[in-house]
């Protein structure tokens, strides 16, 4: 509710260079078509060539994917498969350890471990939200991104 609030505020849309004739935004909306070919188009050998590329040191990323563990759309059993389906493997110090939120276990993260250290990759779930995160714990999504920023999953 909040989130749909704050993407239709003037000074908002105007921030983010919004087109207002596609206003009022709503989450799922029909306004975007998007190419059957495409949203059916697997992307692991896109995940595949960043952590290639973290791992020979071309490039230093910080890499986040995260899901919640209350969606039927996406779920998370589906999620990991395809990212331990990746051949990446947990660091085993920090593998399924929670992430707190007041004192409140928000989700788990895992580490895994690259080659190069510069870089990280990092899986996070979210305790009680579906697909779209922020819109289910908006709290815990803030937190969850202010610990991708700084690194911080202690």
């Amino acid at each position: 509710k909040y989130w749909v609030e704050y993407l239709n505020r003037e000074d908002v849309v105007k921030a983010i260079h919004a087109d207002p004739s596609t206003l009022p935004w709503k989450p799922c909306s029909n306004k975007v078509s998007y190419s059957n070919k495409d949203s059916l188009e697997p992307q692991m050998k896109v995940y595949r060539t960043l952590l290639s590329t973290m791992n020979d040191g071309s490039v230093d990323l910080n890499m986040l994917i995260f899901s919640g563990d209350d969606d039927s759309v996406c779920s998370l059993a589906g999620t990991q498969t395809w990212i331990w389906d990746l051949g990446v493997r947990p660091d085993s110090r920090h593998t399924w350890l929670p992430w707190l939120v007041n004192n409140q276990t928000a989700g788990y993260v895992t580490q895994f471990r690259l080659a190069n250290t510069k870089s990280s990759f990092t899986f996070a779930t979210v305790h009680g939200a579906g697909h779209e995160v922020p819109s289910y714990r908006p709290m815990e999504a803030l937190e969850l991104f202010r610990r991708y920023l700084s690194h911080d999953w202690d």
